[in-house]
Formats: C-alpha cells, sequence, structure tokens
C-alpha cells in the first residue's frame, strides 16, 4: 500500500467526519457526546464543524492534513494543526463574532460535557500555549481499518518539520491511548486534565495528558 499526505479541504468534509467519528468513538471524553444522537444526525453536524473550521481557517492558524490511500483514493488519516497566528483587532472581533454563535448540537448531544471539557482545554491551553509562537496539534485521527500503519506518525512527523524549521514549540492533549505514539515523538507530559464524567452520564474520572515537544525534540 501506497498513502500520501495532501492539505484537506471542504469537499473532503464528509470523509473526515466518518473518519473522525469512528476513530473517536471509543474515546472516554469525545466519544461520550453522541451517545444519543443517531449517526446519521451525528455525522452532518460533524460535516458542518469540518467545513465551518476550513472556511474560517484565516481567524485561528488552522491547517488540515489527510492521508490518502493512493490506490483507492480513500481518505484514511486526517490531522489537524494550529499554526502560529496573529489577528488583527478587527480580524479578533470576527472571530469572537463567530466563536459566540456555535452550531446548532443535535437532539440528544451532551453538549454539558462538550462546554465542560471545552473550557478546560481553553483555559490549559492558555497557560501552556502562545498563539503567536507556538504549534498546536488540535487533533489526529487514523481509520480502525489503517491504523498501526504509521500513518499517525506521518502525519506528526510533517507538522514538527514545520516547527522544527522555525525553532518552535509543539503542544497536544492526549488520551492514555494515545501517549506512547506522542512520548516517542519527543513530547512531555506537562499537565492534565480531569472530567468528572458523573454529571453528565457517564462514570468515574476521565483524564488526559497535556503534552509539549521543545524544538527539535530536545
Amino acid at each position: 500500500m501506497k498513502f500520501s499526505v495532501h492539505a484537506a479541504n471542504s469537499a473532503d468534509c464528509p470523509a473526515l467526519a466518518t473518519l473522525s467519528l469512528a476513530a473517536f468513538k471509543d474515546d472516554p471524553i469525545v466519544g461520550f457526546y453522541a451517545k444519543n444522537v443517531p449517526p446519521d444526525i451525528m455525522h452532518a453536524y460533524q460535516c458542518q464543524q469540518y467545513r465551518r473550521r476550513l472556511q474560517t481557517s484565516s481567524l485561528n492558524g488552522l491547517k488540515v492534513f489527510k492521508v490518502v490511500d493512493d490506490d483507492t483514493r480513500e481518505i484514511v488519516a486526517v490531522a489537524r494543526w494550529q499554526i502560529p497566528y496573529s489577528l488583527s483587532v478587527e480580524q479578533q472581533a470576527e472571530k469572537e463574532k463567530l466563536q459566540e454563535a456555535k452550531l446548532a448540537r443535535p437532539e440528544g448531544y451532551n453538549k454539558e460535557l462538550e462546554e465542560a471539557f471545552s473550557a478546560a482545554l481553553d483555559k490549559l491551553q492558555e497557560k501552556w500555549v502562545d498563539d503567536s509562537k507556538d504549534y498546536v496539534l488540535l487533533g489526529l485521527a487514523v481509520s480502525p481499518s489503517h491504523q498501526r500503519l504509521g500513518l499517525g506518525s506521518l502525519l506528526i512527523r510533517g507538522g514538527l518539520a514545520m516547527a522544527d524549521e522555525v525553532g518552535g514549540r509543539v503542544y497536544l492533549e492526549s488520551s492514555a491511548v494515545g501517549m506512547p505514539l506522542y512520548l516517542k515523538h519527543g513530547f512531555k507530559p506537562v499537565d492534565d486534565i480531569l472530567i468528572d464524567m458523573r454529571p453528565y452520564g457517564g462514570t468515574g474520572i476521565a483524564s488526559e495528558k497535556c503534552m509539549m515537544r521543545e524544538p527539535g525534540g530536545k
């Protein structure tokens, strides 16, 4: 099998939505958002999210890269990167206006959990990330049928190369499942995210690690 990396575009949104939902289906936090939402409704919502992210990329430093199976043309992995950016006063106002006008969540969607998790992420990114200097791996998803083929590493290396070229740090949040991969690429734990799932219909405490990679992996 041969694979290639390309920039994603709006036409890819349905495939990116399918891939992300499959990859995060069993995630202890994100996978819990849609437990009570029909798959077709959730897919349409995820498509909207990807489309909006791509359309507003100039306001958030977003770069989305996809891995394509060259034989089947199927999108089998995706990474969302935030590269360093700065906004004018007008752009910042536009960004805040868009953030206030959130997409309507589907009926049954666990918006309370999403809001709690997003607030925790925002707080820690504010603590650890300088948007004008640092790179952020916002999300990495590999199709369940194409895991353990090195596709996650392929997408990570591409982002790290961008950061290393300018001596930039790289930040991410990882579940326990993803940590070995990120440790392999020079990331180190710097903080914890703890979410009590009981108020949102779950059980116990779900956790993720905040991880940072210094320039060159040092």
